[in-house]
């Protein structure tokens, strides 16, 4: 849920009173000239803060614009901010889901009354690289409000393989829409494994991982094997198609290994021909 207008404009009010703090104190810029809701090279003495957080702490016991408690724990959170490159995967009405290359993790933000969609995409939907400065804000993330936008082209392979890690960052550690999150979720081998080999995307680049998980638990083998069923199973039912085939088909790797009109004598004729253990290798399919 994105923030209210009041909200929008009480988190600028107090971080806008922390800039100006850390400028008085250090004299960045000389003068303060006021530029939407921030004022003119904000960035630099933004900057400056994340290099030096132990401002903050300054900042909070002079409180100089006599804030309240409630705003003074939002000004000492916002040491525990996240500054660096984000790639921007995708819009809706309720976030803008960023995904961190370097701690690997994907997030829910909100983007500010809509700001980060009408400044990054333009009509764009491939993914965005963007630096910015992530804040924790009545228990959402936020971003400052000082975009640096970076102008590179990604072809649909990166497209892809960043697609894959960021849904794989969810499945270990869940969407972070809050800065109070669990550092890791309860995810089985068997989870993981069905991601890895979901496409051909997830199967290249993570095909070490598979070989990872295999080795540790080879009992799991029977994914790798039906998965290898499944993608054979493409080209065999549009071959038997056009052939003018009909019925129930089982198909281990690449071949056919049994066939009936219905799905109770395919059974029958897999446990004939095929070994119990290997049953589960097997997918099956009707035409």
């Amino acid at each position: 849920m994105q923030l209210t207008e009041d909200e929008i404009v009480n988190f600028y009010n107090i971080y806008k009173s922390l800039l100006v703090y850390v400028n008085k104190k250090k004299s960045i810029i000389l003068k303060i000239v006021p530029e939407g809701f921030l004022f003119e090279n904000a960035q630099k003495v933004r900057d400056y803060l994340i290099k030096n957080m132990s401002i903050i702490d300054q900042y909070v016991t002079e409180n100089p614009d006599h804030l309240s408690k409630e705003e003074l724990k939002i000004v000492s959170s916002f040491k525990y901010g996240i500054y660096g490159n984000f790639f921007i995967v995708k819009h809706d009405k309720e976030y803008t889901y960023i995904f961190d290359p370097e701690n690997k993790k994907s997030y829910g933000i909100d983007p500010l009354d809509g700001e980060l969609e009408d400044l990054v995409l333009d009509g764009y939907s491939g993914p965005v690289l963007v630096n910015m400065f992530l804040l924790p804000f009545k228990k959402k993330i936020i971003f400052d409000g000082i975009l640096l936008y970076k102008n590179i082209y990604f072809g649909k392979n990166y497209e892809r393989e960043l697609k894959a890690k960021y849904e794989e960052a969810i499945l270990k550690y869940g969407l972070i829409t809050s800065f109070d999150y669990s550092k890791s979720r309860e995810v089985s081998e068997e989870e993981l494994l069905r991601f890895y080999l979901k496409n051909d995307t997830n199967r290249d680049m993570f095909f070490d991982n598979v070989m990872e998980i295999l080795e540790k638990n080879p009992s799991l083998g029977y994914i790798l094997y039906s998965d290898e069923s499944k993608r054979h199973s493409r080209k065999i039912k549009s071959s038997l198609k056009k052939n003018g085939a009909r019925g129930y088909f089982a198909v281990l790797f690449d071949s056919v290994v049994a066939s009936a009109s219905n799905k109770n004598d395919l059974e029958g004729r897999i446990s004939e021909v095929l070994q119990n253990n290997k049953r589960d290798w097997i997918y099956i399919f009707k035409i």
